[in-house]
């Protein structure tokens, strides 16, 4: 997450779900750009972040997961919406403004 958007993830001092939108979004962008997650370096610059085929599995596993974990928070807060027909950006623009009830 440290080369995620940070005013995206910012904005869950509003937002608190606006923290699973950019996490969704970030990990779905490195999966399916393997040639720039690649390029990716931990924080410190001293080695590639995916620098084993078991991390870039771990990876696509986890992207999948949020996606799971998106779809599923955007069905509890857009009831009435269908959401296997709306797209995973559509979710994301809708789970990063839902507001969480006390």
């Amino acid at each position: 997450m440290y080369h995620a958007d940070m005013v995206a993830l910012r904005n869950a001092q509003v937002f608190e779900l606006a923290i699973l939108s950019e996490t969704q979004r970030h990990l779905d962008a490195l999966s399916f750009n393997p040639a720039y997650a690649n390029t990716l370096l931990v924080p410190d610059g001293s080695r590639a972040i995916f620098d084993t085929d078991e991390k870039w599995q771990g990876l696509l596993r986890l992207s999948k997961e949020m996606d799971d974990l998106l779809s599923n928070v955007f069905a509890e807060n857009a009831p009435g919406v269908l959401s296997y027909s709306s797209s995973m950006s559509q979710k994301r623009g809708a789970v990063a403004v839902a507001t969480v009830s006390a």
